[in-house]
């Protein structure tokens, strides 16, 4: 439950509620195969359900990025704990397993860049590194299989 946090305009850490009810609601939508997301009685646009999930694949792979850097640089200390220690920080929750203070200095630097990432917010650090581009001309849609 880290991994979500509080609304969308409180001061908590985590993907935000919305972006976790967006996701719920546009699967449930799919699986009725409706052409719209619907929200208690409200058509939400596609664009907030592709925004959501940018923001949890983005989310979900700094945890692991994070969590992989810790492993690396924490081997003595299990897998399981440096997991939570990263989610916790990623949601600013200041939750602990006890392991903080046998963290290495750059241990500490990561779980402090997570808290970071997490406070921030993954599309704000990611757009502030990437250039818009105006998309000029559009290709031909496609079917695709999925499954």
């Amino acid at each position: 439950m880290m991994f979500i946090g509080g609304g969308s305009t409180s001061t908590a850490g985590g993907i935000k509620l919305t972006t976790a009810a967006v996701i719920l609601f546009g699967t449930i939508s799919f699986i009725k195969q409706q052409e719209q997301i619907n929200i208690f009685k409200r058509a939400v646009d596609f664009k907030f359900l592709l925004r959501s999930f940018a923001i949890v694949v983005l989310s979900s792979t700094f945890i692991f990025l994070i969590t992989f850097l810790l492993v690396l640089v924490e081997p003595k200390i299990p897998f399981l704990q440096l997991f939570f220690e990263t989610v916790s920080a990623f949601g600013t929750v200041g939750l602990t397993m006890g392991i903080t203070d046998d963290l290495s200095i750059a241990g500490k630097l990561l779980i402090i860049v997570m808290m970071m990432i997490g406070k921030i917010g993954v599309l704000t650090i990611v757009f502030t590194f990437s250039r818009p581009r105006k998309q000029v001309y559009y290709y031909p849609k496609e079917d695709i299989l999925t499954g």
